[in-house]
């Protein structure tokens, strides 16, 4: 019946619809951004082929998510894999972890828990962003080497430029109910030409959340983070600027790990520089240097597990990497953007494991890993015929992977892709994209020694010699932009052979306690996902919009004929927003369904999930004097559910009532 209402649902978004996020306003949690809005790596495009969407600070502020990969969620075609209250591992079109890349103002960074306690979109403070980038797909050879699944670039918010010294300043101030949660940030900015500064600081504290009726026990977190950033302006067309920042997450519990988050500390240094129009044609040019540092500590001291074994692990991440890039007009012949950049990522963990004999040991998941990644890319843009508009991307990359007690291993792998763009009528557009991407395997696949994985509760062992991903996909695409009505509609197919999945081992036994057997991570010949996404939005009135989206996702090992893990379910959002033409106010209810997902990976563990439906309303109001007060209700049944994607079926938050308080000076 539920599925019955979701292709009903869908068929009146293709009466209403328009993409998820956009300027005029939001809905049921997903806007889509019109696509000539779209900002990728710094530069306005006017239109592209490529399933985009950004979210911007406001979006961000109307839902006080706790952090990016919650945010993420209210995207189109994104879901994430929740392991507790904090650190939601995003997944776009059902891949995730390194199958997506995941960027902080172009940078690179890998989180240091094996078990994902720390996913990238955690390091960063949600509520220090301008905005968050999604490009679905590998349809971006500028973005960096790997990219399969797609790319999310978290976008810090810059200093802005004074001619005379000024200085300003804003607070926020949230509070959430069903973790009895605190949050606060403080932001000032300012300075005089041709120097620019920004300091912000932020801290969140919460509690043991709510699902229904009951507590989820062990699932409080607290943390506390600063960014500096420094800009020189030499002249009005270059720019030079520093960035430093920091953050201290402690006592983070994860109620569907083996172990809670003791300490977990980050470091990012980044220097760039840019120069516009430094020649004739050439349109500007940058370059970037970044180190970002993660140092994760985590332990069962509050698990069941406890009295049988005390266990530590001690994990560490270090990326470091630079980028030269240019771009040109050769207009009326296209435009073209080239450049090269490297990255590596060093790896290491050590487990201490004490049982009550006393006996002690001591072992590396990681042996000190390092992989190095140098590689070159061209896009090329043309308008070939007055309705026809193509990019063309390339990239090479040479890769090299290393470990204690195993042999280097080398690769190059070649990515590209192509996008046309039909404009068949003024207001609509028919959109093709083909890409190829490949991404070499990570150091978990690679050098895991016996780690527990809780996803299947199998201990996992890696194989340096795996070969890399390699991903054929194809997006075929329909928007079309009325007075009154938006639409987007999409539908993708996309091929990944040597795809790196775990297989058991029958002679090998484990060594973590409770664990079911052992697998050893191998390539399958090839696995298959395909999926549509439609999402819209009608101007019912001037002041009142009808928004929404629907994503499905249908993935398989083509090899085993069987599911493929953690895919998430058909989905459907529905929205009703009002927004004042004065821009004094706004408030907006939604509706989320979510059809049962009975394709599931039973070799993994999964067990089939019913769908369900969850309500919400929120709203927001300009005061006087700078002031912003924005509140919201979340779950308004204060149903218990659990999403399909979660770890142990851990539940989602039950009703929550939020608040968020801004003050400028």
């Amino acid at each position: 019946m539920r599925k019955i209402f979701l292709i009903i649902l869908g068929t009146i978004f293709l009466l209403v619809s328009k993409p998820a996020f956009s300027q005029e306003g939001e809905g049921s949690g997903k806007k889509v951004l019109k696509l000539e809005e779209i900002k990728v790596i710094g530069e306005r495009i006017e239109s592209s082929p490529y399933p985009a969407s950004i979210i911007k600070k406001e979006d961000i502020e109307e839902f006080t998510a706790r952090d990016a990969g919650e945010m993420l969620r209210k995207v189109t075609g994104l879901s994430a894999v929740r392991r507790g209250a904090i650190g939601l591992d995003p997944v776009i079109r059902g891949l995730k972890e390194d199958r997506i890349t995941l960027l902080f103002d172009g940078t690179r960074m890998y989180g240091a828990c094996p078990g994902r306690m720390d996913p990238p979109s955690m390091h960063v403070d949600i509520d220090e962003l301008e905005g968050l980038e999604v490009i679905r797909g590998p349809y971006s050879v500028i973005q960096g080497p790997g990219i399969m699944g797609g790319v999310i670039n978290l976008i810090k918010r810059k200093p802005t430029r004074f001619e005379e010294f000024e200085i300003h300043g804003e607070i926020d101030s949230g509070f959430d109910s069903t973790a009895s949660g605190k949050k606060g940030r403080l932001t000032l900015w300012g300075g005089a030409k041709p120097f620019d500064f920004q300091l912000s600081t932020g801290g969140k504290n919460y509690r043991d959340y709510r699902s229904g009726d009951s507590k989820v026990h062990d699932s409080r977190f607290r943390d506390i983070n600063y960014d500096l950033r420094v800009g020189l302006n030499p002249t009005h067309m270059q720019r030079l600027e520093f960035g430093y920042g920091q953050g201290f997450g402690r006592d983070m519990r994860y109620p569907a790990l083996a172990m809670d988050g003791r300490d977990d500390d980050t470091e990012m240094y980044s220097l760039e520089y840019s120069f516009k129009e430094p020649l004739p044609r050439m349109k500007y040019l940058s370059a970037k240097l970044y180190r970002n540092r993660v140092d994760h500590l985590m332990d069962n001291k509050h698990k069941p597990t406890l009295p049988m074994m005390f266990m530590q692990t001690d994990s560490h991440t270090d990326t470091y990497g630079g980028k030269l890039e240019t771009g040109f007009s050769f207009a009326p012949w296209g435009s073209l953007i080239t450049g090269i950049d490297f990255y590596e990522l060093s790896a290491d963990n050590n487990r201490l494991m004490i049982r009550d004999m006393p006996m002690t040991m001591w072992s590396k998941i990681w042996p000190e890993a390092y992989i190095n990644d140098l590689g070159g890319f061209i896009e090329y843009q043309l308008d070939p015929f007055p309705k026809l508009s193509t990019t063309l991307g390339f990239r090479a990359d040479g890769v090299r992977a290393d470990a204690q007690q195993s042999s280097p291993q080398g690769e190059t792998n070649v990515s590209g892709n192509l996008g046309l763009i039909y404009h068949l009528m003024d207001n609509i557009d028919l959109r093709g994209s083909l890409g190829r991407g490949v991404r070499t395997a990570n150091p978990n696949e690679r050098y895991s020694n016996y780690f527990i994985n809780t996803v299947d509760n199998y201990d996992y062992l890696g194989d340096p010699e795996l070969d890399p991903e390699k991903s054929l996909q194809l997006d075929l695409g329909l928007q079309a932009r009325f007075q009154r009505l938006n639409i987007n509609l999409s539908a993708f197919y996309n091929q990944i052979n040597d795809y790196i999945s775990g297989k058991i081992n029958p002679n090998l036994r484990p060594t973590t306690t409770g664990a079911r057997g052992v697998k050893q991570y191998v390539n399958i010949e090839r696995a298959t996902l395909r999926g549509v996404e439609l999402a819209g939005r009608l101007l019912v009135t001037p002041t009142v919009s009808l928004l929404g989206n629907l994503a499905y996702t249908w993935g398989n090992d083509e090899e085993a004929d069987a599911p493929l893990p953690e895919i998430p379910p058909l989905e459907a959002n529905l929205g009703l927003r009002y927004d004042d033409l004065e821009e004094r106010f706004w408030i907006e209810m939604d509706a989320r369904v979510v059809d049962d997902q009975d394709r599931a990976a039973r070799s993994f563990g999964e067990d089939q999930t019913g769908g369900f439906s969850t309500f919400g309303v929120r709203g927001g109001i300009h005061l006087q004097k700078g002031y912003e007060l924005i509140v919201g209700v979340e779950n308004i049944s204060d149903k218990k559910y659990h999403e399909h994607l979660n770890r142990a079926n851990l539940p989602e938050p039950g009703i929550n009532v939020y608040a968020l308080v801004k003050a400028g000076f």
